[in-house]
């Protein structure tokens, strides 16, 4: 701006009168103000008639035509002077020698030159309007990736004008930007509800296993109502959260598209399409993230096994102990029948006894009567 001084002053001093002090006023609001914001204010002026406002023009078309002729100057002791940074490829690692002057462009920054290839260039700027953290939308200036310095607005117009000399359809995000003049919080403003759909999407994209399986549970835990209490029983182990998440990463981004996006309708659409896509994924997949316990068929044969022959052991000893009873009451009937033969026999021997007595009773009577007889014969 020391410069449009300058030679404003010059240039004013010899052609426009002192006494016109509109002309000053106006200068003065060229040179200390932004020379767009300065322009349009002349252009758009009510106070000022088409002359006035043509002798302004003029002045500064002057002004800017002996300024372009000096910087194109000092650009050519600069592209003289400035060492080249030594890449020779692009970011791909394709040498740069393959590809013509009107897909490559170089930016000086700290008096070094560095080439790039456009299409470089317009991923990086690309992804810094897009980035986030977590799920908070924070777009920022492209950087240089070789020093992390950031790419000027003087250095990103140029690039824009050379991705429209190219033929190349620039991405949607660098054109808002650039009707946002390159400020960075009036894009934010103005696209905040397009910049939101690709926060989720690249929360979904770089966050790690962990981040994506809380964020499954906490989606089935808030859905559990509408989908029938589905919940995860599985082991916390790596594979099976892999697993989980490799299922259910895109039911997550339209949970998250419903819950987080600032459009109404998205919002509304997306909700029913998650908990419609979550009931047809459980009807093919009833048995999805729960702990399935299965016998060992092994184990259950011997177990088994075991039975039978505790089985066998207790029928063995059943039997054992009928023989035993059966044993004990053969025993105990012979013993029975022993002792009624013997009681038989003491009583056939007490019979015999008996007889026995009562014949020699009969003998005894008739021997008496034999010898009262015979006692009788001798005393006649």
């Amino acid at each position: 701006m020391m410069l449009y001084k300058y030679i404003g002053e010059r240039i004013i001093n010899n052609v426009i009168p002192k006494e016109d002090r509109l002309i000053f006023f106006m200068y003065n609001n060229y040179t200390e103000n932004s020379i767009f914001k300065s322009y349009n204010f002349i252009l758009n002026n009510r106070f000022l008639n088409k002359n006035k406002k043509d002798t302004i023009l003029a002045i500064y078309n002057k002004i800017k035509i002996i300024y372009n002729n000096f910087s194109y100057i000092a650009r050519l002791y600069k592209w003289k002077t400035y060492k080249k940074h030594n890449n020779d490829t692009d970011l791909s690692m394709i040498p740069l020698s393959k590809f013509t002057e009107k897909y490559k462009i170089k930016l000086i920054q700290n008096k070094t030159i560095y080439t790039f290839r456009l299409s470089d260039l317009l991923n990086i700027w690309n992804n810094s309007l897009k980035a986030s953290n977590s799920l908070v939308s924070t777009p920022r200036l492209p950087k240089n990736p070789y020093n992390n310095l950031i790419i000027k607005p003087h250095h990103l117009i140029n690039i824009f004008i050379k991705i429209n000399e190219t033929g190349f359809n620039p991405p949607a995000l660098i054109i808002y930007f650039w009707e946002c003049e390159l400020n960075i919080q009036k894009f934010k403003f103005e696209t905040i509800h397009i910049l939101k759909d690709f926060t989720i999407k690249n929360y979904i994209d770089e966050a790690d296993i962990d981040t994506l399986y809380f964020e499954i549970n906490s989606m089935l835990g808030y859905l559990s109502h509408s989908i029938g209490n589905k919940i995860i029983t599985l082991e916390n182990t790596i594979q099976n959260k892999t697993h989980i998440v490799s299922k259910l990463k895109t039911h997550l981004k339209y949970f998250l598209m419903s819950t987080e996006t600032n459009n109404k309708y998205k919002r509304d659409f997306y909700n029913r399409k998650v908990i419609r896509d979550l009931i047809a994924f459980y009807n093919h997949n009833p048995a999805f993230g729960r702990r399935m316990v299965v016998a060992n068929r092994a184990s259950r044969n011997q177990s088994n096994v075991s039975e039978a022959n505790v089985s066998e052991a207790n029928v063995s000893e059943a039997n054992v102990s009928e023989a035993n009873v059966s044993e004990a009451n053969v025993s105990e009937a012979n013993v029975s029948e022993a002792n009624v033969s013997e009681a038989n026999v003491s009583e056939a021997n007490v019979s015999e006894v008996n007889v026995s007595e009562a014949n020699d009773s009969s003998e005894c009577s008739d021997s008496s009567e034999c010898s009262d007889s015979s006692e009788w014969d001798d005393y006649q």
